[in-house]
């Protein structure tokens, strides 16, 4: 935890201010759920809520995905205080039964929220119920905003998904290999690249790349995940991935592996699969070099402007341990981190994460662990001196972009660098940053697209004065 923060169920008057402050990763179980009802274009999301609570937890979405509306595949049971009052999961059926005749849907996915979940009834038992009166299949995640967070819901919603797969009979595909736990949050070219890239790395192994579960496919196409004769687990299934080896039952081999990001991280995630299938690893590893150094001479001489810039990062600790290991391979010092979300730990975490890629801890690595957007802005202003970029989401961007003009001055009123420090978006939720074009930030020739991103990234402030 970071130096001021407390444990949870400290006793009020031991907390600092920071305990109360407004963090960047504020999102509850229900925004994970939303991303993950979104990443299946023919599933609907059903919230059993309130009027006027509809699309608070999700709204980022909208400014987040430029590829495909959000509000499309979604509907609300419009509790009212009456509702409330005589019993609100009657309205259940109806609804549910409505918005499948109208959209005619491949899954849906039922959510309550807490204050409905006070009042004694067990919405869950309902869903179940109802489920029979409709033709496709329903599901109840529990999306309660009482505890867990964004990656929780996600992971949560995967589960249940998986238990609605019928893994008992053998794979029909022995050498397709499925994907657990993608973080798919918009149809957009970082994702349809990332997809691509990590059918690659599989192809690569000489094996058949299956569903990747979540990916924007529809709900038939995933179920066919079941085939597969091996599959892949990544780190954001790692809230649930108690819950999700029960669900699996053993059913086939399962390897986990960190995000493949960077040269480091694509070669460990070829390693780790030639493992689990059975191949001999020095060919992998000697294909995995030939991949790698054909990174490398791409980059030629672009990769020395990137040498020596000093970098802080914000980002959800997987994301944070690629994006560590991949500045590391281009050059690129990264002397603050921020840890976004309390879900998969702290810095020890990090550094087992770092250890998993093969990366090192960058010496001198100051680390803020799920930091409040003040304490995260308080941290760069400390280094707008000596820092040359800030990766982070539109939402720790957005606080950064509030510092005061003086903050950039020196104390004789002169301009501290002759442009402020570039900002790169990085992470949900993006506003500026969107991918027309097909542009991977995993495997090898993610690489290629972040030099690119670090290259043409725009200033946070400029005086001027760069020109003269």
């Amino acid at each position: 935890m970071s130096a001021d923060a407390a444990p949870p169920d400290a006793p009020v008057a031991s907390l600092s201010l920071e305990h109360f402050r407004l963090r960047g990763m504020e999102q509850g179980r229900l925004t994970g759920v939303s991303l993950a009802v979104h990443a299946i274009p023919d599933a609907f999301l059903l919230m059993h809520c309130g009027v006027g609570c509809k699309h608070k937890a999700t709204s980022q979405l909208s400014t987040h995905d430029w590829g495909r509306g959000t509000v499309e595949r979604e509907g609300w049971t419009e509790v009212g205080d009456a509702e409330l009052i005589a019993g609100a999961s009657d309205r259940l059926g109806p609804y549910l039964r409505s918005w499948v005749k109208r959209i005619d849907p491949g899954i849906v996915v039922v959510i309550s929220v807490t204050f409905l979940e006070l009042t004694g009834e067990d919405t869950r038992s309902v869903v179940a119920q109802e489920a029979d009166t409709v033709a496709c299949p329903v599901v109840f995640v529990d999306a309660q905003g009482t505890s867990g967070d964004l990656h929780t819901g996600y992971a949560a919603t995967l589960v249940e998904l998986a238990r609605r797969i019928d893994w008992s009979p053998p794979p029909s595909r022995p050498r397709a290999v499925g994907v657990l736990g993608y973080l798919f949050d918009r149809y957009e070219g970082d994702h349809a690249g990332n997809l691509d890239q990590l059918r690659r790395l599989v192809a690569d192994l000489g094996l058949e790349p299956g569903p990747i579960l979540l990916s924007g496919s529809p709900w038939a196409d995933l179920q066919q995940v079941r085939d597969c004769g091996f599959l892949v687990q990544l780190p954001y299934a790692a809230p649930k991935r108690r819950q999700l080896q029960r669900v699996l039952k053993r059913s086939r081999p399962v390897v986990e592996v960190e995000l493949p990001v960077g040269l480091r991280g694509s070669t460990r995630f070829l390693l780790a699969l030639a493992r689990v299938v059975g191949l001999a690893e020095a060919p992998v590893a000697r294909k995995a070099a030939a991949r790698a150094q054909s990174v490398r001479t791409r980059l030629g001489a672009m990769a020395e402007r990137l040498r020596g810039l000093r970098v802080a990062v914000f980002a959800d600790l997987p994301l944070l341990a690629g994006t560590l290991s991949v500045l590391e391979e281009l050059g690129v010092e990264v002397v603050l981190a921020g840890i976004r979300g309390p879900g998969f730990g702290g810095r020890d975490e990090l550094c087992a994460a770092l250890e998993r890629l093969g990366a090192p801890v960058p010496p001198g690595l100051t680390v803020l662990v799920d930091p409040s957007l003040e304490a995260a802005t308080q941290a760069v202003r400390a280094r707008l001196g000596s820092l040359d970029g800030i990766l982070a989401s539109a939402t720790e961007l957005n606080a950064i972009a509030t510092l005061p003009a003086e903050a950039f001055l020196e104390p004789d009123g002169g301009p501290r660098r002759a442009t402020g420090p570039f900002t790169l978006e990085l992470g949900f939720p993006c506003k500026q940053h969107h991918a027309i074009a097909v542009q991977p930030w995993m495997g090898f020739a993610g690489v290629l697209t972040w030099a690119q991103r670090l290259l043409d990234a725009p200033r946070l402030w400029d005086s001027g004065l760069g020109q003269r």
